[in-house]
């Protein structure tokens, strides 16, 4: 439904004496356009991070880490901008709050497990950064 019919229909509402359900087809005209604008938002930084994920995979393949490790700093940054978006749609929507919030948490699991594989390719790229791991033994069976 756009806007342009949902005003008629709450003007057509009011011209039949229904002041009450006019102000209830407002309010809930209101809460359906700032869902919009906070999806439409969540939605523009999903596929920003989806197209700077796939310049990653080019970045992979020629082997062009300092190019991974600057799109990962772009991916958080982004992400860091949907977790203050997405924070109002705990109360507002919380479906589309807990599906956003699914998406930053798997997309930064994908920025972990990159800078891991940056790491073991150029750690020289960390210089001045602080950077921990952990060491794990594992035993090997032969057959």
């Amino acid at each position: 439904m756009n806007i342009d019919a949902a005003k008629n229909i709450i003007t057509s509402l009011s011209l039949f004496g229904i002041p009450k359900a006019k102000s209830i087809l407002q309010a809930m005209l209101a809460y359906l356009t700032i869902i919009g604008v906070i999806s439409f938002s969540l939605f523009i930084g999903q596929e920003a991070c989806q197209m700077t994920s796939f310049g990653n995979f080019s970045a992979s393949d020629t082997r062009r880490s300092d190019l991974m490790k600057q799109n990962l700093s772009t991916m958080s940054s982004i992400l860091n901008g949907m977790v203050w978006i997405n924070k109002p749609l705990i109360v507002l929507n919380p479906f589309q709050f807990w599906a956003y919030e699914s998406y930053i948490k798997a997309t930064r699991n994908y920025i972990t497990t990159l800078e891991a594989e940056i790491f073991a390719n150029e750690p020289i790229l960390f210089i001045g950064e602080q950077v921990s791991t952990t060491f794990t033994y594992l035993k090997y069976h032969t057959a």
